[in-house]
């Protein structure tokens, strides 16, 4: 005979009337004896909970019953792990309570995981025995999501759930977690607010620890943040994963995880703690291949769709694996043979890809040096008060050239030490070479801590040019503290050693990570076109070949995110002369390359092509009644990183339904998949540009796919904002392709590239003339159908 069926409910212990529902649910169901429940709190001993009894219970019990109306860390903790023990859940939510459903929507990592409704013990009574989730028991959460597509991935090792907010404690964590040899996958909500529940599951399951970084109770945004990074840090626990569980002060700790949380109330303490651990595991962090042998033999036997490896959609994630199958462009093209450039591109546009190739290519020739700047953190509302000094615009001038000539010049001269140091022992270094290390070990100060480190440290000594009256005092300070003097004798010492080299390459990003619109933007925007001036000046300079100095064949390219450019570009004083490259994806054909070359390269096959046999062999004919490339160029921003994410969601779903290829409902679940991440992703775009901007998104939900000017009024006006504002509002949504403009009567175009927004806008006025009513109309992009419900 079986024994009776065990069940752990979890549930919030405020307001009082949620744990009084749950105790008479939990009694009336214990009478039947179909299954014995048991609460958490039964389990206190002299009114003091016993933590691991709570562990333990669920590990005992067959099933998982939580309420989630609260969004409670406990409870969404124990959910977590209740998940990653493959346990059968059932969810419950109260959305009769004020915010329930906009706080449970918000938090999106459970909007795809079915709950059911209740308002009191009997509705939840009633709901229990007709749905009857005490049976069936091995259909569990994990399984439905995960099944075998998680051994698809390669071990990641470690797991960090970056703090939403750059605070100085995060800053100061994300810095030392870079400097210890640890391949690391870096989970940043202000690069992508939020990720599937698939994505965590198989990301922790090939993880072998995680850092989770929670904000105090006084930052805004703490609740739905340390929400998501409770339920991520149950599903590790679950899964026996190495953790690592910080908090900013004050914080008050759940009880499931108070032992094993550590607040801080400095910067200094957050390092220490994370120290004291990345130390003590550092070892077991080494990379080896043993486990992934053993998933090569196992694919031996999988499906041809979990043999698949299609990486990851953000390049940051995947650069060890993003040269077997890149796509050059021409813009890559160009970047590569180019001596100085600037490229801008939307988020997820390929910036970073272009980057990371451009930088594999270039090493791999060994006549060329490879410099890259890209600050892992750094704050930039320092280098904004160092800027704001009340000091004359010719010493300004000179500040920010000297500024940008200190950071680079001895990037070049820190990249050349670290090449030549890390030569073997037997390598006979010239005289040039040793002169050069003797030089670089007699101001390894001033050279070689980190980029971040070289500029918070002059920022921090240039804060006080103001106090000195007189503009040649504060030229001479700024001479002194950006070292001058070092400056040629890097330049000299840079062209002896690097005179006979191919080339010297400089690559800029991330300068842009930490924009915010609550920056001081003319400010900052002299700040980055200083770098453009000075950057030609720098190659100017090693160009030169005189009594002090030699010739370098010196190139510079900076990457920019496109809508942060745009608003830089309007502070020039002759933006016509600032010429830049583009990175879009206007050629479908291009743009799918970007998948079947991952496709090709998983299949370890020469004989597949970039013709419909790949497609007939992966993917149904038709969706929806269009050709399938056609379906899914449709329903997607053009960028690689959309692309990769739709189809990795329909490559999933066709494995946990043991499709043998993708078929038209895994494409059709994997979109609504997507057009919330679409979402979210032009939502990160905005920042806080326009105040309420999601609440105003999420107000287009069930419209029509054509919209008139004046519904978007009403919709401006029905989260507060003024009549004033709406034309501010419209040119960032078709700014973010959310919203297409009517160029032709019936024709709508989006504005994708930004040479043809003038002509376009010019269009849509002249067709709103000639309309009978003259108003004007917009399209909203089929990307963001699915999910706010648009029709057609």
């Amino acid at each position: 005979m079986r024994n009776k069926v065990t069940g752990f409910v979890a549930y919030s212990s405020s307001p009082p009337a949620i744990p009084e529902t749950f105790r008479t649910f939990i009694v009336n169901v214990n009478k039947n004896n179909i299954i014995n429940l048991v609460g958490w709190e039964s389990l206190k001993n002299d009114g003091n909970l016993i933590i691991n009894s709570i562990i333990n219970k669920i590990k005992q019990s067959d099933l998982f019953i939580c309420d989630i109306t609260t969004l409670n860390h406990n409870v969404l903790f124990e959910l977590g792990y209740a998940i990653a023990l493959k346990k059968k859940i059932w969810i419950l939510l109260n959305p009769n309570l004020n915010n329930t459903i906009s706080k449970f929507k918000k938090f999106k990592l459970l909007s795809t995981v079915a709950y059911v409704s209740y308002s009191n013990s009997n509705d939840i009574i009633e709901n229990f025995y007709s749905k009857e989730p005490y049976n069936d028991l091995n259909n569990t959460l994990f399984n439905d999501i995960i099944k075998d597509s998680i051994l698809n991935s390669k071990e990641e090792n470690l797991l960090y759930l970056k703090s939403k907010i750059d605070t100085e404690s995060s800053i100061k964590l994300s810095r030392l977690i870079d400097s210890y040899d640890i391949p690391t996958l870096v989970d940043d909500p202000l690069e992508v607010p939020n990720q599937t529940l698939s994505w965590y599951l198989q990301k922790i399951y090939n993880s072998q620890g995680i850092i989770s970084h929670f904000l105090g109770l006084d930052h805004i945004g703490n609740e739905l943040h340390n929400a998501k990074v409770s339920f991520v840090s149950g599903i590790a626990y679950g899964l026996g994963k190495e953790m690592l569980m910080l908090a900013h002060s004050p914080y008050e700790s759940p009880i499931d995880y108070k032992d094993i949380l550590k607040q801080h109330e400095t910067a200094s303490q957050c390092v220490k703690l994370a120290e004291n651990w990345l130390d003590k595991i550092e070892n077991e962090f080494k990379v080896t291949n043993l486990k992934q042998k053993e998933n090569l033999k196992k694919n031996k036997d999988r499906t041809k769709l979990q043999k698949i490896a299609l990486g990851d959609y953000i390049a940051e994630n995947e650069s060890g694996n993003l040269s077997n199958y890149f796509v050059e462009t021409a813009e890559f093209k160009e970047a590569f043979n180019s001596q100085r450039s600037i490229f801008i591109g939307r988020k997820g546009a390929g910036k970073t890809a272009n980057l990371f190739i451009l930088s594999k290519k270039l090493k791999s020739d060994n006549r060329n040096l490879v410099c890259v700047i890209k600050p892992v953190a750094y704050e930039l509302n320092g280098i904004i008060r160092m800027l704001k000094q009340p000091i004359p615009k010719s010493e300004k001038g000179f500040l920010t050239e000297s500024f940008w000539k200190y950071l680079i010049y001895t990037e070049i001269a820190k990249n050349a030490y670290e090449l030549l140091d890390n030569k073997p022992s037997y390598y006979h270094k010239s005289q040039i070479e040793k002169d050069f290390l003797s030089f670089i070990k007699e101001n390894k100060e001033l050279i070689l801590p980190k980029f971040s480190i070289r500029l918070e440290k002059v920022v921090e000594q240039l804060q006080d040019l103001h106090k000195d009256n007189s503009s040649s005092k504060q030229r001479l300070k700024i001479s002194e503290n950006l070292h001058s003097n070092i400056i040629n004798k890097i330049r000299s010492q840079l062209g002896e050693l690097l005179n006979d080299k191919n080339k010297v390459v400089i690559l800029i990003d991330n300068l842009d990570k930490n924009w915010s619109s609550e920056l001081d933007l003319p400010t900052f925007s002299k700040l980055l076109l200083a770098l453009f001036d000075v950057s030609q000046n720098i190659i100017r300079d090693f160009d030169k070949s005189d009594h002090w100095r030699k010739h370098v064949n010196l190139s510079l390219i900076i990457f920019l995110r496109r809508d942060i450019f745009n608003q830089i570009i309007n502070f020039a004083p002759e933006k016509d002369k600032i010429s830049y490259k583009k990175i879009i994806w206007n050629d479908p054909e291009l743009l799918l390359r970007v998948l079947e070359e991952r496709i090709i390269y998983s299949n370890n096959s020469s004989t597949l092509n970039f013709s419909d046999d790949l497609w007939n062999k992966y993917f149904c004919n038709n969706v929806d009644g269009l050709n399938t490339k056609t379906y899914i160029v449709n329903s997607i921003l053009p960028r690689p990183r959309d692309l990769i994410f739709f189809a990795k969601e329909s490559f999933n779903n066709a494995i946990n339904r043991n499709h043998t290829i993708v078929k038209e409902e895994d494409i059709l679940d994997a979109e609504m998949e997507y057009s919330q991440h679409a979402l979210e992703s032009i939502i990160v775009e905005a920042g806080d540009r326009i105040e309420n901007f999601e609440d105003l998104l999420y107000e287009f939900l069930g419209s029509n796919e054509i919209i008139t000017d004046k519904e978007i009024t009403q919709i401006i006006n029905s989260v507060g904002l003024k009549d004033n504002q709406k034309q501010i509002v419209i040119d960032l949504l078709c700014e973010l392709c959310f919203l297409g403009i009517e160029i032709k009567d019936g024709e709508y175009k989006f504005l994708y590239d930004d040479k043809q927004n003038k002509k376009y806008k010019v269009m849509a006025r002249k067709t709103a003339r000639q309309s009978e009513d003259e108003i004007r109309k917009y399209k909203i992009n089929k990307p963001f159908h699915a999910y706010l419900e648009i029709k057609s």
